[in-house]
């Protein structure tokens, strides 16, 4: 029950939808991530899931980077945190895993794609892009790792 009562909390902040215009991919990941996407936008949201009926964000980037790039990860964000290499903000490329803290002990991972955009399982919006410049993901970003 605590596990349902803190999962619904990291959801109770309102974002509104935004749509982001991206220039064309640029480079072989960004281009394959960009096709893989085409089906998992607008994905409604649900905690645990892991397919396109709905998926949370650690379900999502899982089912996502094992279609694409044949890469198990773990299934919560907290332990996908744990692989791969730490990058800084002026190393993110395509494909790179951010992970936010959107509560005490609630943490949000979503994909890297390009001059500050990246996609992830909003609670609010399913599968969607947000900008790092936004004042609440730019609050909340913990960390950054490569596992490509």
């Amino acid at each position: 029950m605590a596990l349902l009562v803190a999962s619904l909390t990291a959801c109770t902040r309102p974002l509104p939808p935004r749509a982001y215009p991206l220039d064309p991919p640029r480079t072989p990941v960004e281009r394959r991530i960009e096709r893989g996407l085409e089906s998992w936008l607008g994905t409604p949201y649900c905690y645990g899931g892991t397919d396109r009926r709905c998926a949370d964000c650690s379900g999502f980037v899982g089912a996502l980077y094992a279609e694409l790039f044949d890469l198990e990860l773990p299934r919560r964000a907290v332990q996908i945190a744990t692989r791969g290499r730490k990058v800084s903000a002026r190393e993110l490329r395509a494909g790179d895993l951010l992970f936010f803290r959107t509560a005490p002990h609630e943490h949000h991972v979503g994909i890297y794609l390009r001059a500050g955009k990246f996609v992830h399982a909003s609670c609010h919006a399913g599968v969607t892009l947000s900008s790092l410049e936004e004042r609440y993901w730019r609050r909340r970003i913990w960390t950054a790792r490569r596992v490509l």
